[in-house]
């Protein structure tokens, strides 16, 4: 049987110049942004082909929704991160909802998003891959090459990471101390 999920969007707010990677086009990022935004800049990446739209250090924020489970691999969810991160300001930010979901489980729920104004869209999430593992945990272990983690919090079987992108450090020096 499977069960229903919600996943409350209702007070999220995004500001700037928003990158949206998504495989499945749901809407609810570009709803929620249109709401307290006039004038501004979104761009998708649903695929290899889009990317070529996609300026590096240009954008506010990168938000993914219900899509990093759908990379297969480990090594090419890090290789997304490494070109989100190419692509976000010196202070970006990154947003993840996505599913938890371990080696030798299934996925398979209804989920019902909360949007501003009480409007409810509803999802079917299916991941029959036993083989396949988008735990919170590992993609926490990929965000801290390239982020620092804001927050965290996981839910029936949803989590969500907010997280800024890493300053440089290769340059800095401690000219201060003596």
């Amino acid at each position: 049987m499977r069960e229903e999920i919600l996943i409350n969007l209702q007070n999220e707010r995004f500001s700037g110049n928003i990158l949206d990677i998504g495989f499945y086009n749901h809407g609810i990022v570009y709803n929620i942004y249109k709401l307290n935004n006039k004038d501004f800049k979104i761009e998708y990446i649903n695929g290899n082909d889009s990317i070529s739209n996609v300026e590096e250090s240009c954008y506010d924020s990168c938000v993914m929704f219900l899509s990093f489970s759908s990379i297969m691999f480990k090594i090419r969810r890090k290789a997304l991160l490494e070109e989100i991160n190419k692509y976000l300001k010196v202070d970006g930010y990154i947003y993840i909802w996505d599913i938890e979901k371990s080696y030798g489980k299934i996925f398979d729920n209804k989920i019902k998003v909360l949007m501003p104004h009480r409007k409810i869209k509803e999802l079917y999430i299916k991941d029959y891959n036993i083989f396949k593992e988008t735990s919170q945990k590992s993609t926490l272990e990929l965000f801290r090459i390239y982020f620092d983690i804001i927050y965290s919090k996981s839910l029936n079987n949803i989590y969500c990471i907010k997280a800024q992108k890493k300053r440089r450090r290769e340059n800095e020096s401690d000219f201060g101390s003596s």
